[in-house]
């Protein structure tokens, strides 16, 4: 059971982080950062302009920190689901063997969805 079980559970939590689109998410949060950077050290601009652009840009970083916080979150929930369901699957995904395991079953699952998707 554990093998399948970490099998769907992999398979589960990589198309959760399709389906979210976290990497989208980490680039914006990034430009933002740039963004914000490039304000601060800004001396075109006077510090009304700088207080205001610092406060909108601390705006969008929140946000879209927070949704980050948030997908991260809805990824590991079938984690934590299957910590009540099965404490031997639960305990063999964070053993040196499942983690090991696990890394093996994502990169096959990857191979066999790229060559799916590129017969379709």
């Amino acid at each position: 059971m554990t093998h399948l079980g970490l099998i769907v559970l992999i398979s589960i939590c990589f198309e959760l982080l399709i389906i979210i689109k976290l990497k989208e998410k980490f680039k914006k949060n990034i430009k933002i950062y740039r963004d914000f950077f490039k304000v601060i050290k800004s001396e075109e601009l006077n510090d009304e302009k700088k207080q205001e652009a610092i406060f909108y840009l601390s705006k969008k970083l929140f946000y879209s920190s927070f949704l980050i916080l948030l997908s991260i979150i809805f990824v590991f929930f079938p984690i934590l689901i299957i910590r009540f369901i099965s404490d031997d699957l639960y305990f063999f995904l964070f053993s040196l063997i499942g983690m090991i395991e696990s890394i093996i079953i994502l990169f096959i699952y990857l191979k066999l969805r790229k060559f799916i998707c590129a017969r379709l």
